[in-house]
């Protein structure tokens, strides 16, 4: 029996899928063992290249800047690997679009910007992560408290707090607890973060969320929980 999970008969499609890094079962990037100079806090001093949390009502400041080096090496990394494919098996002019969800979304129309990118014609975005308005800054009136909260929140989790720079008991299951089993406006009620992945209207839905946290199961260690944590936590710069 064919799965509604699947393409229809008659249809062929040809998939390159890869982990993107510090993503599934790729290389985690401790970006916490990024070298820069001491700032004296006791954190991880990467972080600091994005901003620091400040005191309210201004509970981040970007210092005018929004970096976010990572995501310009994953752009990088993903032209670098059809560029390689490329000289093994010529893909480029096949390629009909890149396709991905949450930080693949994201990047899928990060890629979609650059001017220099000939063979890519489509991008297929769905729950693209952090395209919105960044809470970092320029957020006024009512909202200025709670979205400088919300990156703030991020921050930390990534490593901005020291108490998340190392693995303690209940660690792992406090991380999926927040990630797949609470309210993610917790503790207001509401649906948990997978649940708001997907549309309901999609027959797949249950299986999906259900195979995200057998990966992450399997997949889990503290420098992942690092880099995962502020994506679960649905926060952004």
């Amino acid at each position: 029996m064919r799965s509604p999970c699947f393409a229809a008969p008659g249809k062929n499609y040809t998939v390159i899928a890869m982990d993107l890094p510090a993503s599934g079962y790729a290389d985690n990037l401790d970006h916490c063992s990024i070298p820069r100079p001491r700032t004296g806090h006791g954190m991880c001093d990467s972080l600091f290249a994005l901003g620091d949390p400040k005191e309210p009502p201004q509970f981040f400041d970007v210092h005018g800047q929004h970096n976010v080096p990572v995501l310009d090496f994953i752009d990088d990394f993903v032209v670098a690997f059809v560029d390689t494919l490329d000289t093994r098996i010529p893909v480029k002019a096949r390629v009909r679009a890149v396709v991905g969800g949450s930080l693949g979304g994201n990047i899928g129309m990060r890629l979609g910007r650059k001017q220099n990118i000939p063979w890519l014609k489509n991008i297929v975005a769905w729950s693209p992560a952090s395209v919105w308005a960044s809470r970092a800054d320029g957020a006024v009136g009512a909202d200025i408290a709670t979205n400088h909260l919300a990156v703030k929140t991020a921050w930390m989790a990534a490593g901005g707090d020291p108490n998340e720079l190392s693995e303690r008991p209940g660690q792992r299951a406090r991380f999926f607890n927040a990630a797949f089993d609470k309210p993610y406006l917790d503790p207001l009620p509401g649906p948990t973060q997978p649940e708001t992945w997907f549309s309901d209207r999609w027959t797949c839905k249950p299986m999906a969320i259900k195979a995200a946290r057998l990966d992450r199961l399997e997949t889990y260690t503290r420098i992942s929980a690092l880099a995962l944590a502020p994506r679960e936590r649905a926060a952004d710069l």
